[in-house]
């Protein structure tokens, strides 16, 4: 829906109640990773560990978004901790909720 105040000319853009993003909402979890080599071989790790049954984004900083075929999957995964300890800090179930900012520094050193 979009709504326009008149006096002021702002257009607000309210999403809809059948979001796309909506269906990730059940079966997806945010996670942070313990470290930055994580979320660069993210994929490497599960596949080694031959826990692969989902998807990820990456989110910004630490932080990713895991998706799973299904609500059980994601809630199984999520009560695995000793799984996914190794690799994260904090897990929980996606709802929509705000990430906190996070920017990762890269420093490049050309000469001393």
């Amino acid at each position: 829906m979009v709504r326009e105040s008149q006096r002021e000319k702002i257009v607000t853009i309210e999403p809809e109640e059948d979001s796309l993003m909506k269906p990730w909402f059940s079966s997806s979890l945010v996670a942070r990773a313990k470290q930055l080599t994580i979320v660069d071989d993210i994929h490497s790790l599960t596949s080694l560990a031959k826990v692969d049954r989902f998807q990820f984004r990456y989110l910004g900083g630490l932080f990713l978004l895991l998706s799973f075929p299904s609500h059980d999957e994601a809630d199984a995964f999520l009560k695995a901790r000793k799984t996914w300890k190794i690799w994260f800090s904090n897990m929980e179930q996606w709802q929509g909720q705000s990430i906190p900012y996070e920017r990762i520094p890269w420093l490049r050193i050309h000469a001393i």
